[in-house]
């Protein structure tokens, strides 16, 4: 059968639609294509390859060794060269969120789930494109609705000496949730808190330091909700929270949240004194708000303080200063409002575990008072034991709060009012630069010169620091000698860590001490100076007298010392009795006296020596201070006199 003519004229016009199909079966995908070019187009001709913002929330820096991002893992860049070449990141970004399972498939593994700031700030920099990509992301939708809130906090947690990595304090980010619909009222152990902390994996304090200064750690940012780090810092190491509200607007709140959660996954190398939870703290701060320039205000070395005056010096960045007192400062004030026999009773009470002795105080009022400071003396001496519900003291607080509840007294609230000089950003500069004189009884004098690294010590101005803790780390001391023309190193402390905390029946706690460092022997007739390693140790007991005025100090010390040639036979030990008295004469004047009675065995030597050093402190100011120390040491006696200037 022979086709129609009619038939024929059909076929052409069928083609003619079919054909597009066949050439061009991808159509789809092509026009994705020149989006995609598009956006790269637009991106390189308004230069956002070298954008700021761009460049913070990829943490690029400048350093000696050149331009490249602190992050180190390859999961935060979609190019493989990423780390070092902010123009082949965006490229490939752009790349990856227009691949068609970017685009069609619901997945939060996509570019567009993954780095939701990234993909944020592109759009915001590139209003002329209208044809972005989309698709829902299940596990970021579920994080910024926990999340997220208005403005956000820089948490600064007080110095903890029992803890290495905590010796110097602790800063972290609080992201404040908005105020109850219910009642009006925010609650703000329901916001979250955003730690940059190193993933430890050895409780050895030798290899943990070495690892720590040397970025042996891997690093790493988490979200967990603030109650849970008030717990850790508030309740069970008894430190206080200092809380420093910023002005970020909550559009750059909300940048903040979403550059965390692309921070999640990532790993940086944890460097003890320079990449740390200070400096990481300030740079996701300067990633959400593009016109900061924290960094630049920071030392080479940082530390938590150095942070918090960062930011204090930053115009208008800290809108509000709040102070969350430990358990400890809670407990105190609670057993403020006892006389001596509902202190006694209280103590008993938790000591036998016995309610029963409250019917010595037959007042309902003053029985609610005591409860509530034994429910506080249970969380300040057994922080741990009550969180776990099986654990007999979690058993028996239980059974307090419910004769809590069961008494009608409602107390007032405790009112604590925020410490005037405790205050870290008002505490002296961390570094110390010293100058000064020194001559013994012998004739020989000799400029010193010193620098500390950190941090503070038991005579300097209380102000924003500790009192009775003395963290010294890194201080390097030198003296001109007339004779050789020139400096030799009197001492180098690599550390020197002391806790004096008093001891009462209420907060019992030992007093302690460590150091380890290089000094120079003194000079007597007939021996030349000698280079000396020392190890010391101690420990003792100390009390707080006349309203805290004065502090005395009872214990032992002991030292192993060894010249640095090392050989065996060169080692002296000594050990033995120790003494301190500390006033503070006026606020600016601090003075002391330490004593050490001491038997030493050494090399042509077996008997006792005394240690006698007398120390006269001037604060002038918040960064400058005046020392005078008389101290007489292996025979020798010596006056020394410095000026101080902190920075």
């Amino acid at each position: 059968m022979k086709c129609s003519p009619q038939g024929r004229g059909l076929l052409g016009p069928l083609l003619f639609f079919l054909l597009p199909v066949f050439l061009f079966p991808s159509s789809g995908r092509t026009q994705v294509a020149t989006v995609e070019e598009q956006v790269w187009t637009l991106a390189q001709s308004k230069k956002l390859t070298q954008d700021r913002q761009w460049l913070r929330l990829l943490h690029f820096r400048t350093t000696w060794l050149g331009t490249e991002s602190d992050v180190d893992s390859a999961n935060f860049f979609s190019s493989p060269q990423g780390k070092t070449d902010p123009s082949a990141e965006l490229r490939e970004f752009i790349r990856a969120i227009f691949l068609p399972e970017a685009v069609s498939a619901t997945q939060d593994k996509s570019a567009l789930c993954r780095f939701p700031a990234r993909y944020e700030w592109l759009k915001r920099n590139l209003p002329e494109i209208s044809a972005w990509p989309s698709h829902p992301c299940p596990l970021l939708t579920r994080f910024r609705d926990e999340v997220r809130g208005p403005s956000v906090s820089m948490v600064f947690s007080s110095y903890y000496l029992n803890n290495p990595s905590s010796a110097f304090g602790h800063t972290f980010l609080r992201v404040n949730k908005e105020a109850s619909p219910k009642d009006g009222v925010r609650y703000e152990l329901l916001d979250y808190g955003f730690n940059y902390a190193a993933n430890v994996d050895t409780d050895n304090a030798l290899v943990y330091g070495v690892k720590g200064l040397f970025g042996g750690f891997h690093g790493q940012f988490t979200s967990v909700p603030y109650y849970y780090k008030v717990r850790e810092y508030n309740n069970a190491e008894s430190r206080d929270l200092w809380q420093y509200q910023l002005s970020l607007t909550p559009a750059q709140v909300a940048v903040l949240v979403d550059h965390l959660w692309e921070l999640g996954p990532a790993q940086i190398d944890y460097w003890y004194l320079t990449e740390n939870c200070s400096f990481h703290m300030l740079s996701v701060l300067e990633a959400a708000d593009p016109d900061l320039n924290l960094l630049s205000g920071l030392k080479k070395y940082v530390i938590p303080a150095d942070t918090i005056q960062v930011l204090m010096k930053a115009p208008g960045l800290v809108s509000e200063v709040t102070y969350r007192p430990s358990i400890r400062t809670q407990l105190l004030h609670r057993f403020d409002r006892l006389n001596a026999k509902e202190k006694d009773v209280a103590h008993r009470v938790v000591e036998n575990r016995d309610l029963a002795l409250l019917a010595e105080i037959p007042d309902v009022e003053r029985q609610s008072l005591i409860l509530d400071g034994v429910l506080d003396l249970v969380d300040f001496r057994y922080p741990y034991e009550v969180q776990i519900a099986t654990d007999p003291v979690t058993l028996f607080k239980n059974k307090v709060l419910s004769a809590r509840g069961a008494n009608p007294h409602i107390s007032e609230p405790l009112k604590i009012e925020t410490p005037g000089n405790d205050r870290p950003h008002d505490g002296h500069g961390s570094r110390r630069l010293g100058i000064g004189w020194r001559k013994n009884h012998l004739g020989g004098e000799g400029l010193l010169l010193e620098h500390r690294f950190a941090l503070h010590d038991l005579y300097e101005g209380q102000t924003g620091y500790p009192d009775g803790a003395q963290i010294s780390m890194f201080e390097m001391d030198f003296i001109y000698s007339p004779v050789e023309k020139s400096f030799l190193l009197d001492q180098l402390v690599l550390f020197e860590v002391i806790s004096r905390s008093p001891w009462t029946r209420l907060t019992p706690a030992w007093s302690w001490q460590t150091y380890g460092g290089i000094e120079r022997s003194p000079w007597l007739p007939g021996r030349s100076p000698e280079a000396l390693a020392k190890l010391e140790g101690g420990g003792g007991l100390n009390a707080d007298l006349i309203r805290s005025r004065l502090n005395l100090f009872g214990g032992v010390r002991a030292s192993v010392r060894s010249r640095l040639e090392g050989r065996s036979d060169l080692f002296s030990l000594s050990g033995g009795p120790a003494l301190g008295l500390r006033g503070k004469i006026l606020p600016p004047m601090i003075l002391g006296v330490e004593a050490w009675w001491r038997h030493e065995n050494r090399e042509g030597f077996n008997g006792f020596i005394r240690d006698v050093e007398a120390t006269l402190h001037w604060q002038h100011s918040k960064n400058l201070a005046t020392r005078l120390v008389g101290r007489e040491e292996t025979g020798l006696r010596s006056l020394e006199i410095q000026l101080f200037g902190y920075y």
